[in-house]
């Protein structure tokens, strides 16, 4: 399925232009050769192209050179030239040599250089016909490389001579070049497909067609981890089978191999994401030029440049609206990118291994189906006062690692399990729920430094909600979490969350009433132990809110927190939990953390509206 999958995004990036035709590539040219008819060099002209770019408010321009389309480049080591040449010393034979300030014959213990460029051109041009490529000829044969050492067009550029490129043309005429010409291209594929005539020919797994079987698949590059990796690679003994050594195993024509191998290296420098060590790609076929962003904008944070943070999350809370009765504005969302929902979309996860590049999850349904249960998923772990932002993978990532540490990386099988979840809409993962709990229990908050609690947070809380939520929902119960405070839940670990809130406010006031300051809450002595047993430390809490409450002078504030406990207690029927379970456990959080942060909420309407 992902070798297909990349076949037919090289067949849609080759039709869009964005890939070159198999069995060419691209080439960076900076310098034109311009030849007479005869083969005599007449000049050497620069083809580089003005490029602005603004760096820190200031306009730049910069050179950069024009990129041409060749027959394949090899990526053989030994000293052997390509046909249609474009390296200086190959083409000259000669080297620039700054320190003397001179040129000279090219030096190889591999081979001669230019003779090979000779040998391999001479013999590819030899039947064909044109203007160019018979002046082509007449360089190829008149070129002396010792009797040119003191060739004033070469020094002309001779700062730039070793690591620049070039291409051929007609003098007076930059537009015709060699590598363009029709023949040459013609003559080219002849050569290509006869070159394989030899290869042995199989049922290629991908098209089902009698194909050359590629023996070695070209590399991979931009996957973290390593420089360079294969997707498929057979060299030890026991891959072998059948007398079927390398890749044949594989029974992937060369057409296919070169396809995918191209699309994939397309995506690792212009779709990916990173979560540790593994490399997420993404792509999308037949679904419009904008599809990647959009729902990259959902998962992994905004990418494109066409809305602004604020328009991006107003199309979203709106597609939540419509998706709760059952259907989804396409309509809003096509005005701003171009999408067909029925395109399919992919996402997979490479991880580096030691002999190739393992594949750690594969995802490919319709855009439509993905869209909906992304949005579902930002629906659930909606909380309180981020209701307008979306919350995203790696947000979440940092919250399952300890804010203290820079080295820990959390378990790739989890990141797996949890984008699972979010791509086909299925239950959270169970480790999940695990993580941050433990996480809430075993973190501190950072008072002295005034930053945002640590322990609990709005993604933490939204995490855990979710699961919750979710968990219900697929199991045909009722959702219970709301985004904001629900005080009609009377679920005994969340009462609990709630109680705690309360008398940790009572004591803060008190302190601060008596103009003292806190440097350290009920929070920070008791939280973890209540939230797993309550009954352990809520009997002592409530009655030290009672000294608390005396320390507060304002009658009105303490009446309103006797009622509140009172209500809470009598909801619980003045008995607390002996033992909490790793669901109740995150209720309880959520019940702490909505109580506490309504406190500070002067107006929930915007919230409750969000809601209906």
């Amino acid at each position: 399925m992902l070798i297909k999958g990349l076949c037919d995004l090289y067949d849609e990036l080759e039709k869009d232009g964005k890939l070159v035709k198999d069995g060419f590539s691209e080439v960076d040219i900076k310098y034109l050769i311009c030849l007479s008819e005869d083969g005599i060099l007449k000049d050497i002209i620069s083809c580089e192209k003005k490029e602005t770019i603004i760096r820190g408010g200031k306009e730049k321009i910069y050179l950069k050179p024009t990129t041409m389309i060749f027959p394949q480049r090899s990526k053989l080591s030994s000293v052997k030239s390509y046909i249609i040449e474009h390296r200086s010393d190959y083409i000259f034979g000669l080297q620039y040599k700054k320190e003397n300030d001179c040129f000279s014959l090219v030096e190889s213990k591999k081979g001669n250089k230019h003779e090979s460029f000779i040998k391999e051109n001479k013999n590819f041009v030899e039947n064909l016909n044109s203007n160019i490529i018979n002046a082509y000829k007449n360089f190829i044969n008149k070129w002396k490389p010792e009797n040119e050492i003191n060739n004033k067009l070469l020094y002309k550029i001779k700062n730039d001579f070793n690591s620049s490129y070039f291409a051929f043309c007609i003098y007076g005429a930059p537009d015709i070049v060699l590598n363009e010409d029709k023949l040459v291209i013609n003559e080219w594929e002849k050569l290509k497909n006869s070159n394989n005539e030899n290869a042995e020919k199989r049922i290629c797994a991908i098209y089902g067609l009698e194909s050359n079987i590629s023996r070695i698949h070209n590399a991979i590059k931009g996957i973290v981890g390593t420089k360079q990796g294969n997707l498929v690679c057979n060299n030890i003994e026991s891959s072998c089978s059948y007398c079927n050594e390398q890749s044949v195993n594989s029974s992937i024509s060369e057409a296919a191999m070169n396809k995918y191998t191209k699309a994939m290296n397309y995506i690792t420098q212009n779709n990916k994401f990173t979560i540790d060590d593994i490399t997420i790609l993404y792509w999308s076929i037949g679904c419009g030029k904008d599809s990647d962003d959009v729902l990259y904008n959902l998962i992994f944070g905004k990418k494109d440049e066409k809305t602004s943070n604020d328009e991006m999350n107003s199309i979203i809370n709106e597609c939540l609206h419509s998706l709760k009765k059952g259907t989804i504005i396409e309509d809003k969302i096509k005005k701003i990118y171009d999408i067909n929902f029925n395109g399919e979309y992919y996402i997979v996860g490479i991880k580096p291994n030691v002999s190739r590049l393992a594949v750690k999850f594969i995802y490919k349904n319709k855009f439509g189906t993905i869209f909906r249960n992304v949005l579902m998923f930002q629906n659930d772990i909606k909380i309180l006062n981020s209701y307008k932002k979306p919350i995203y993978l790696d947000e979440i990532r940092n919250e399952l690692i300890s804010p203290k540490s820079s080295k820990e990386n959390i378990n790739p099988t989890l990141v797996s399990k949890l984008l699972d979840s979010i791509i086909r809409g299925y239950k959270y993962p169970v480790e999940l729920l695990e993580n941050i709990i433990r996480r809430v229990k075993i973190d501190n908050d950072d008072i002295k430094k005034n930053k945002n609690a640590i322990r609990i947070n709005h993604i933490r809380v939204g995490i855990i909600k979710a699961y919750l939520n979710r968990k219900n929902r697929l199991e045909n119960k009722k959702e219970e979490i709301t985004m904001g405070l629900n005080e009609t839940n009377d679920n005994q670990a969340y009462l609990c969350g709630r109680l705690f809130a309360v008398l940790q406010k009572i004591q803060e006031e008190s302190v601060s009433a008596k103009g003292g300051k806190l440097n350290k809450t009920i929070k920070d002595a008791y939280f973890s132990k209540a939230v797993s047993r309550p009954i352990l430390v809520m009997p002592r809490l409530v009655e030290l809110s009672q000294y608390h409450l005396n320390n507060i002078e304002n009658e009105g504030r303490r009446i309103n927190f006797n009622k509140l406990v009172g209500a809470i207690i009598s909801d619980l029927s003045n008995e607390f939990p002996k033992y909490l379970s790793l669901d109740d456990q995150g209720r309880f959080i959520i019940g702490y953390y909505q109580q506490y942060q309504n406190f500070f909420e002067k107006n929930n309407k915007d919230i409750a509206k969000e809601e209906e």
